[in-house]
C-alpha cells in the first residue's frame, strides 16, 4: 500500500492528467491530448513520451471483442504444480505462453498456484485448450470456471 501510495506521489497534476485521457483513447494526437489537459502541443508531448520512457506506459493496443472474433467462451482456471521449485515454475509459464488462448496467467498465493483465463470458440476448443495445459508435465490440478456472463472489464486504471 505505501509503495503505491509512493509512486501515486511521484505523478504531478499533469501527468494523472495525461493518462486519464490516454486510458480512455490511446489514439488522441497531442494536439487533442494538449487540450484536454490544458497544457501546449510540446508539453502534452513531452509528458507523453516521460511516461512511456518511465514505463508507466506499457503499450497502446486495440481492444478487440472476443465475442465477435469467435470466442463465445472464457474460462478462469486455477492450476497447481506438482512441485514448488522455481524451476518448475518457470517451465510452467513458458509452456503456458505458447497456448495463444490463455490470455492471462497469474502467480497466486493460497491453495493453488495460478489462476489463468483462457478463451475458446466453443465448448469443444476449451477442451482441448484444457487438455494441452493438463499436458503441461509441471501441472497437477486444474479446476475450470466457465464465465457465464461477463457482467463488466474496467480497463481504466483508478489515479
Amino acid at each position: 500500500m505505501i509503495k503505491r501510495a509512493k509512486a501515486r506521489q511521484d505523478l504531478h497534476r499533469k501527468a494523472v492528467e495525461t493518462l486519464r485521457q490516454l486510458q480512455r483513447d490511446g489514439r488522441l494526437t497531442n494536439k487533442v491530448l494538449a487540450e484536454q489537459i490544458f497544457a501546449s502541443e510540446s508539453a502534452a508531448s513531452r509528458e507523453r513520451r516521460a511516461l512511456e520512457s518511465r514505463g508507466v506506459i506499457r503499450g497502446y493496443v486495440a481492444v478487440v471483442d472476443e465475442e465477435k472474433v469467435g470466442y463465445s467462451v472464457s474460462v478462469f482456471l486455477v492450476v497447481s504444480l506438482c512441485s514448488q521449485r522455481h524451476t518448475a515454475k518457470e517451465a510452467f509459464e513458458q509452456a503456458i505462453r505458447r497456448i495463444d488462448q490463455v490470455m492471462e496467467c497469474h502467480s497466486i498465493a493460497g491453495e493453488h498456484d495460478y489462476l489463468l483465463r483462457v478463451i475458446a470458440r466453443d465448448m469443444h476448443d476449451y477442451e482441448r485448450v484444457l487438455r494441452e495445459i493438463e499436458d503441461v508435465s509441471e501441472t497437477e490440478h486444474v479446476q475450470s470456471f466457465v464465465v457465464l456472463n461477463e457482467n463488466f472489464r474496467k480497463r481504466e486504471v483508478p489515479l
